[in-house]
């Protein structure tokens, strides 16, 4: 095949720089080598652009990628739309916030395809934000990508707005850490990205857990019952077994009107409560004096 030279000089750049500098139109050097041959004056990189390319295909204007496993055609698509389509399965309304290799996974196999998927998907959702109510114990958790001051300032607007400003983030830092550290530690294998995927079934756990503060789960304290889970389905709890569907609308209304007394028993409970971390604190103080001129260490 003989070289055609291209009609501007530099018009492609080097097939490395395509992945280094994360070039959002990619797919033109090999769109224009395939419709036209056109291509770099050295032949060592015109090989490369030439075996690159008989990955590819055009259909109408669309380029498309012949997959390795499957042989179907993905279409090509930028670096832009890349991030936004990884964004919308990461957290969008069907999103589950799974790992960057995951995403990458469910991305191609709806029929995408661009060279720095992983790279762009490893960037999302890296860092967490969170907060705990401080009556009902509801944790509320946010994945972020930075944890920037605009980025804090919208998770505290929503979790304002929701439930006001008595919230706490040690404590419930703490509750998460411990519940990802029982899941994802392992001496032996690495665990770094594990921790987005145990996100979720952690949160959970915490929510639907009964708080030795009010006495209750925060599920129940958010929404007047407490949460039907897969284990009460699958052992067949009472309580399913023995729910009437015609009579859960009296049901519901009977715990709307008990919702008030609940919460009462839960202040007294946390009230209690923090009494006795009180006393438990006093109990490991021990007074001292000091002078002017003592060493205090």
């Amino acid at each position: 095949m003989e070289e055609e030279p291209p009609t501007k000089p530099n018009m492609v750049p080097a097939i490395g720089q395509e992945v280094l500098t994360l070039d959002t139109d990619w797919c033109s050097p090999i769109i224009d080598f395939i419709k036209n041959n056109k291509s770099y004056p050295k032949g060592k990189e015109h090989k490369k652009l030439a075996r690159r390319s008989s990955k590819y295909v055009i259909i109408g204007t669309k380029l498309f990628k012949h997959s390795a496993s499957s042989g179907t055609l993905r279409k090509c698509i930028t670096q832009d739309e890349g991030i936004r389509l990884l964004s919308d399965i990461h957290s969008g309304i069907c999103g589950n916030h799974t790992s960057a290799s995951t995403l990458v996974e469910k991305a191609f196999r709806s029929g995408f395809y661009w060279p720095t998927a992983l790279a762009d998907a490893r960037n999302i959702d890296s860092h967490i934000f969170v907060a705990i109510d401080k009556f009902t114990k509801w944790i509320e958790v946010k994945l972020v990508t930075a944890t920037t001051a605009v980025k804090a300032a919208e998770f505290i607007e929503e979790i304002s707005h929701r439930f006001g400003v008595q919230c706490h983030v040690e404590r419930a830092n703490g509750l998460i850490l411990q519940g990802l550290k029982a899941r994802i530690f392992d001496p032996i294998k690495k665990y770094g990205a594990k921790w987005l995927q145990k996100l979720p079934r952690v949160v959970w756990g915490l929510r639907t857990q009964r708080s030795r503060a009010s006495g209750y789960s925060p599920f129940f304290m958010v929404y007047g019952f407490e949460a039907v889970l897969p284990s009460d389905i699958a052992f067949g709890a009472p309580r399913t077994q023995n729910y009437n569907e015609n009579k859960a609308e009296a049901t519901r209304c009977t715990d709307i009107n008990s919702a008030e007394e609940h919460c009462l028993t839960a202040s007294m409970q946390h009230a209690r409560y923090e009494q006795q971390l009180r006393r438990y604190h006093n109990h490991n103080v021990h007074e001292r004096d000091f002078n002017v001129g003592d060493l205090v260490l």
